[in-house]
């Protein structure tokens, strides 16, 4: 006969650790969830483990410690196991009775990223689920609706990426038209990633993309080490000798643990810069822009080459992203070359804590970027 049932005992939690699939009235916060040694599909036979309170996760129960491999595309891994949520969510969930991390770790792909533990997650070097300039993007990036932007016309410069906090404006062209930044989105009540920025006027593929999306959700701690790092950052756009693209807005990182969040690393989810332009028909092209690599490290604008304009930096913690700069006109008034706008910078992303106690350097901008929101978990 394998071992019994395993409970773990909560005492005075109201975090939310329940059956999946119990009678009416298991939805309240139960003192124990049940681990068990033995694995066993979602169909009843064992009882799921359910954790979470943003988005509410119920695997099977696991057995082991989880490893997560260093490169993870969240389409294809054979560490994703299978879930059911409340709200659903299209993720990757690698499940664990522990999870620590060593090594550095970069995450892609189209679906989220959510490491749940049934008991401690610590972190000890980065995990990078950011999208970079001109290379990948991070799981669940531009994956989930965002207001729609105003197209570039002509050779203007493309908005940056919107998520709560609005993106800039790509800049103006002597030729006319300009990128408009779309309005705001509410506050997410689920896990989702970041906008991407608007491409330029005359380009097709020079938009930066949002940031990634993670949820980190343990049973009674996350630690985030002095060498830990989670990097949720947007892109910045690419040059072109039409309008810069515009930077991503960055994604959205979530740290759900009832008993303590300890932050003695780093999380951030800046916004990517606006990429620089160059005049039209020229191979004076602009530069990319630069993507954020630390809290208090803003993404910083391409420069504008010949006639065209720079590019906007990146949102970092409060404020906001900066616009383009407008592209300029030689010659007679009508003909003659004409500059490109730059890309507008993109918004900040989404930091979410959720925990009984409050944890310290949540004010520190070195640490933390854009500022959380912090939350108790729900009963």
């Amino acid at each position: 006969m394998r071992a019994s049932l395993l409970a773990l005992v909560l005492a005075g939690c109201s975090f939310q650790a329940k059956q999946a699939g119990g009678a009416a009235g298991d939805d309240a916060p139960v003192d124990a969830a049940i681990i068990s040694p033995d694995s066993a599909p979602l169909d009843g036979k064992l009882p799921a483990v359910c954790l979470g309170s943003l988005v509410n996760v119920c695997v099977d129960p696991p057995t082991d410690a989880a490893i997560v491999p260093t490169s993870l595309n969240t389409d294809s891994s054979p560490a994703c196991a299978r879930f059911t949520s409340s709200p659903d969510v299209d993720a990757c969930v690698i499940a664990g009775t522990s999870i620590t991390m060593n090594d550095k770790i970069v995450v892609t792909g189209h679906k989220k990223l959510i490491l749940l533990s049934t008991s401690a997650i610590t972190l000890n070097n980065v995990l990078d689920v950011a999208s970079h300039v001109g290379g990948t993007s991070g799981p669940g990036a531009d994956a989930d609706p965002c207001n729609a932007d105003g197209n570039p016309v002509l050779l203007a410069g493309g908005a940056g990426g919107s998520f709560v906090m609005e993106g800039a404006d790509g800049g103006d062209s002597p030729a006319g038209g300009a990128g408009r930044a779309a309005k705001p989105l509410t506050a997410p009540a689920t896990l989702r990633g970041g906008c991407q920025g608007a491409t330029g006027g005359a380009s097709n593929t020079n938009r930066g993309h949002g940031g990634g999306s993670v949820l980190l959700v343990a049973m009674n701690t996350i630690t985030i080490d002095s060498n830990g790092s989670i990097n949720a950052s947007g892109a910045s756009g690419t040059r072109s000798s039409g309008g810069g693209g515009g930077g991503g807005s960055g994604g959205m990182i979530v740290l759900d643990a009832p008993n303590a969040v300890t932050l003695n690393g780093k999380c951030f989810a800046n916004g990517g810069a606006g990429a620089g332009a160059g005049t039209f028909g020229s191979k004076n092209n602009g530069t990319d822009g630069t993507d954020s690599d630390a809290p208090d490290h803003r993404a910083t604008g391409g420069n504008g080459n010949d006639l065209g304009g720079s590019g906007g930096d990146g949102s970092l913690g409060t404020d906001s992203p900066s616009n383009g700069n407008s592209g300029k006109h030689t010659g007679p008034p009508i003909g003659g070359p004409n500059g490109s706008g730059g890309g507008g910078g993109g918004a900040a992303g989404v930091i979410d804590i959720i925990t009984k106690t409050p944890p310290t350097n949540t004010s520190d901008p070195a640490k933390l970027s854009p500022p959380p929101t912090i939350s108790a978990p729900r009963s």
